[in-house]
């Protein structure tokens, strides 16, 4: 049985995954609640996690060294594996959210036409 290695850069961009994902719901919650704008204003801090996750997980393992013993031991078929579950789970939360925002914001104008 193959033992998998323990990396904290690994861990960490996991977690931070984690994060974001629970932004870009959150998000659908501002934006019920304090308008479209306040939403966006959370997803788009989802998506600067996610990003700024990818890249400073990245930095770090390459300056450990870790990222050299997950190539080594997990291989290019790990990195497929955790980058589409990533991307298909993020971005259906994401392409959800920002579809309501959207709608959201259509709703909002046209009550303040109305209004006015």
């Amino acid at each position: 049985m193959m033992t998998v290695p323990q990396l904290r850069f690994l861990q960490v961009f996991v977690l931070l995954v984690l994060v974001s994902l629970v932004l870009a719901v959150l998000a659908l919650v501002a934006g019920a609640r304090a308008g479209s704008r306040a939403g966006k204003r959370v997803l788009r801090a989802s998506v600067l996690i996610l990003l700024a996750s990818l890249v400073g997980c990245a930095a770090w393992g390459a300056a450990s060294g870790e990222i050299r013993v997950f190539w080594s031991e997990l291989g290019l078929d790990a990195v497929v594996q955790i980058g589409a579950f990533v991307a298909i789970v993020y971005f259906t939360a994401h392409n959800f959210t920002s579809r309501y925002l959207d709608d959201r914001a259509v709703q909002e104008r046209k009550e303040s036409a109305e209004d006015a």
